[in-house]
């Protein structure tokens, strides 16, 4: 959606590829630790439709985003990742007996390596997909390792249906409603830092109205997220 936009109303038209942000997943837990999963619900909803709409406002600080602050604030969403990150390498209980294991953080090191030799050396298409391909080694590393596992893979199938508020229907506390709002402000934030970068590398600066765009599609995803 964001690559090839919708109309006027979506999409900023550049290759973004929109992960989840790391900024929601403790207020949720928060939230869902004292209403409940369905408060999360009702929360990322509205904060969804917030973002929708103050989108075209907040596109309008452009001008507060030089290079210098749109930078720091994406080596920030960087250095914010290194601690779940880490997590995954080394592993989440660090009373285990194979916590930070030499092996894990060698598969680790030697992906990141991977991903640097091919994004360097191979051109084009293959070029584009060096990250998948160092992944994709990594997978195969790790087999005679022991760290993959398909238990439940071949119990599934092949077709399914997500299951709309699995938790119950959505609630709306005020002060998780607000909480997530406020989240969705730093989402604004980061996802701002995010497109001028995609338009300084195309060389293709978005304009206000391209932004406009761009986060209305952040705040739309909310409302899917909910």
């Amino acid at each position: 959606m964001q690559a090839v936009g919708v109309g006027r109303v979506l999409g900023i038209r550049l290759p973004v590829v929109a992960g989840a942000t790391f900024s929601v997943v403790n207020p949720m837990i928060l939230i869902a630790s004292q209403y409940g999963m369905p408060a999360v619900y009702g929360a990322m909803l509205v904060s969804g439709v917030f973002g929708l709409l103050i989108a075209r406002p907040f596109a309008k600080l452009i001008r507060f985003f030089p290079p210098l602050v749109s930078g720091t604030l994406l080596v920030v969403i960087g250095v914010s990742l290194v601690g779940p990150g880490t997590a995954m390498i080394a592993g989440h209980d660090t009373g285990s007996p194979d916590y930070a294991s030499p092996s894990h953080i060698a598969l680790a090191f030697g992906v990141i390596a991977l991903v640097v030799l091919f994004t360097r050396v191979l051109r084009g298409f293959a070029g584009q997909i060096g990250p998948l391909l160092a992944m994709g080694i990594g997978l195969v590393a790790a087999i005679p390792m022991g760290l993959v596992h398909w238990d439940g893979i071949g119990e599934a199938g092949w077709f399914g249906l997500a299951s709309p508020f699995h938790f119950g229907a959505p609630t709306f506390p005020v002060a998780a409603v607000l909480s997530m709002c406020v989240v969705m402000l730093v989402t604004l934030t980061e996802s701002t830092a995010d497109l001028i970068a995609v338009g300084e590398i195309t060389g293709r600066r978005p304009s206000d109205a391209d932004l406009a765009r761009g986060l209305a599609t952040d705040g739309l995803r909310r409302c899917s997220a909910g």
